[in-house]
């Protein structure tokens, strides 16, 4: 079985359930190497002027970001979330990038890792996050804890490589 690491909209655990994802196999981690930023342009929400960016992971090894380990996947899964996640690239990710998030948190060593990376036609500098999908990410973020919340907050980006905490303060 594979697994998946989430970073945006399904950090939310109602988006989970929603996509048919089991919390029981899902658990927080750090990714080494990626770059979390609002910076993708949308594939499924209607257009919102400027406002309108989701997010993208881009490949930087100064960078880490806070996500969910969701393993117990299969092929078929795959192949229903790759049309979810059109405006992206499955990439491969190698198990040294990743951290457990806490102690507490166990997870098994999945045959493959995969993440969803913007595809570069798909990208823009000069958007902002679109307002709805945000609150989301936000909520999402706050359903795992304080410390994974304020991760969050100092591990996202907006336009300018302004931190997402200054952002919405």
């Amino acid at each position: 079985m594979d697994a998946l690491i989430v970073y945006g909209s399904l950090i939310n655990k109602s988006e989970l359930i929603e996509d048919g994802f089991s919390l029981d196999s899902t658990c927080p981690v750090i990714v080494q190497g990626f770059k979390r930023v609002f910076s993708q342009e949308p594939s499924w929400r209607s257009d919102q002027g400027e406002k309108r960016a989701v997010l993208n992971a881009v490949s930087s090894q100064q960078y880490w970001l806070n996500g969910l380990l969701i393993s117990g996947l299969n092929d078929a899964f795959f192949t229903d979330l790759d049309e979810r996640e059109k405006g992206y690239n499955r990439i491969g990710v190698a198990s040294s990038y990743l951290r457990k998030y806490d102690s507490s948190y166990t997870y098994p060593s999945p045959q493959n890792i995969y993440m969803y990376t913007g595809k570069m036609n798909k990208q823009s500098d000069s958007i902002l996050p679109n307002t709805a999908y945000l609150h989301n990410c936000l909520k999402g973020a706050e359903q795992w804890g304080k410390d994974f919340y304020n991760d969050f907050l100092d591990s996202t980006f907006v336009e300018n490589n302004t931190l997402l905490r200054a952002y919405i303060e």
